[in-house]
């Protein structure tokens, strides 16, 4: 399967990696960078006491602080990819790479969500809340975010989620209609978000 591979590749020949995310990420935006235009402005207003916003490049450095601010078991499940500044920095440079943030009013950050697009007319999503803000429609307002980012994409995403997380399990079905492609080793599930 495509996704075993890429974790393999990524995980024992990482430099490999790196020139396949920098192809891939030139075509994606040869391909679909137009249809982004003028996504950012429909997340604006999606909630009164949220800012829905992309991540710029200047928000390294917070994103950073922001992940340095969870608990291992907060990120027990959460490990799309390095959290230090400069990984951070390497991945909002790349095109491929939609990620978004989740603000209160006062600009400090209670959400993250991401999707790690590829060329092909897929996606990957993934999402983190605040541990101190959990439990107040966070994770339901990133729903409505993927929602508008894959309205502008028109294709396809795709998640795995635990099955010793069922809170996960819970939010992805009540953001999008879950179809379970394949069970992977450690107790995962390998779903579509449509």
């Amino acid at each position: 399967m495509l996704y075993t591979l890429a974790h393999k590749i990524q995980h024992y020949f990482p430099w490999i990696w790196e020139m396949i995310e920098d192809i891939n990420s030139w075509f994606f935006a040869l391909r679909y960078g137009y249809r982004l235009k003028g996504h950012e402005k429909m997340l604006e207003g999606l909630h009164d006491d949220y800012i829905v916003r992309a991540a710029t490049i200047d928000d390294a450095k917070m994103m950073e602080h922001f992940f340095d601010q969870q608990s291992e078991y907060n990120l027990r499940f959460f490990h799309p990819h390095k959290f230090d500044a400069t990984s951070l920095l390497k991945l909002l440079k790349r095109r491929s790479m939609l990620m978004y943030l989740v603000c209160d009013k006062e600009g400090g950050m209670v959400g993250y969500f991401f999707i790690r697009c590829f060329f092909i007319g897929k996606g990957f999503r993934g999402y983190i809340v605040d541990e101190r803000q959990q439990k107040r429609g966070i994770g339901k307002l990133m729903g409505k975010g993927f929602a508008v980012v894959c309205q502008a994409l028109q294709f396809p995403t795709y998640k795995t989620i635990s099955k010793d997380n069922p809170a996960s399990l819970a939010l992805a079905h009540a953001v999008c209609e879950v179809e379970v492609l394949e069970e992977l080793p450690n107790n995962e599930l390998y779903i579509r978000c449509n």
